[in-house]
C-alpha cells in the first residue's frame, strides 16, 4: 500500500511525528468503513517514527500496539486489553510507545461505563503513552463527536483519510505485479487502469485490498494458462481475467440488491 504523502495534512502529521523536538498530539484517524485506505500502513509508519525519536531503551516490537477495543466482550477480555501495554513492555518498568486502538464499534456508546473505563485509562496514561485511535466511519457528525469525546481528556489531532485516488491505486497495482515478478505492457497497464477507474463505484470496494484481489486474479489466470515462466503479463489473458473479475463483482452486487442489502 502507499501513504498519500502528497496530502498536506498527512504530510504534516508524518513530519510532526518525525521531529525529535516537541511531542506530537495524540491522533484520531478516520477512514471509510470498508478500510483498505492505508491506515494500517500509516499507523505502522507513525509508530516507527515515534519510536525512533521519542522512545529509549526498547525495541519497536515492545513499544507499539494495535488492538481493537472490544464492544461485545467479557470483563476478562477487557482486562487483557488494558494489561496489553504491560505485557508488551515485558521486563521494562512501563510501556512508553504507541498504543493504537480501533474504536469503530463505539460511536453511539461513548456514554457507557465500558467506554468510560477506556477514557479513564487514556487519561491516566496519556503522559507516558502515545495514543492513536482508528475510526472506520466517514460521517462527519460521527467523526466530530468522537474527536470531541477524546479531546476532553487529551490533546488530540484528527486526520481524515479518503479512498486512494486512481494514481495511487495504479501505483499499488504495478508494485503488486512487480513484487510477484511480473511486468505489464503499456496496453496491459491501460487495461488495468480502466478497471481501476470503475472500482470505486462497486459496493464491495475496499481500496488497496480490491487492487490486490485483482492482481491475484490476473496472476492466477496466467499461471492456470500454463505460462509460469514469462515475467510479462499476457495481454489477452489479462483482459479475460479483468472481464471475469468485473463480472463477478457485478453478479455479487445484483445478488445483494435482490436479497435487500
Amino acid at each position: 500500500m502507499h501513504l498519500n504523502n502528497d496530502h498536506p495534512t498527512c504530510r504534516s502529521v508524518l513530519e510532526r511525528w518525525a521531529s525529535p523536538g516537541c511531542r506530537p498530539p495524540h491522533l484520531l484517524i478516520a477512514q471509510p468503513p470498508h478500510g483498505g485506505c492505508g491506515a494500517d500502513l500509516l499507523i505502522a509508519e507513525l509508530s516507527r517514527l515515534y519510536h525512533a525519536n521519542h522512545v529509549r531503551g526498547s525495541n519497536l516490537a515492545r513499544s507499539s500496539l494495535l488492538l481493537k477495543f472490544p464492544r461485545e466482550a467479557i470483563p476478562l477480555e477487557r482486562r487483557k486489553f488494558f494489561d496489553s501495554p504491560r505485557v508488551a513492555a515485558e521486563f521494562r518498568n512501563a510501556f512508553s510507545g504507541v498504543f493504537a486502538m480501533d474504536i469503530s464499534e463505539w460511536p453511539g456508546a461513548y456514554d457507557s461505563p465500558e467506554f468510560g473505563s477506556l477514557l479513564d485509562f487514556i487519561s491516566e496514561n496519556a503522559s507516558m503513552m502515545q495514543f492513536i485511535f482508528l475510526l472506520n466511519h466517514h460521517e462527519s457528525r460521527t467523526i466530530e463527536r468522537s474527536a470531541a469525546v477524546l479531546a476532553r481528556r487529551i490533546r488530540l489531532q484528527t486526520l481524515i483519510i479518503h479512498d486512494p485516488d486512481l494514481d495511487l491505486l495504479l501505483r499499488h497495482a504495478e508494485d503488486c505485479f512487480r513484487q510477484q515478478g511480473y511486468e505489464l505492457t503499456e496496453t496491459g497497464l491501460a487495461e488495468v487502469k480502466r478497471c481501476l477507474r470503475q472500482m470505486p463505484d462497486w459496493q464491495d470496494f475496499q481500496g488497496f485490498l480490491s487492487v490486490e484481489k485483482l492482481v491475484a486474479e490476473v496472476i492466477d489466470s496466467q499461471i492456470a494458462a500454463g505460462d509460469q515462466k514469462s515475467q510479462l503479463i499476457d495481454e489477452n489473458g489479462l483482459t479475460r481475467a479483468i472481464v471475469a473479475f468485473t463480472e463477478q463483482h457485478q453478479w455479487l452486487e445484483s445478488e445483494q440488491s435482490t436479497i435487500g442489502y
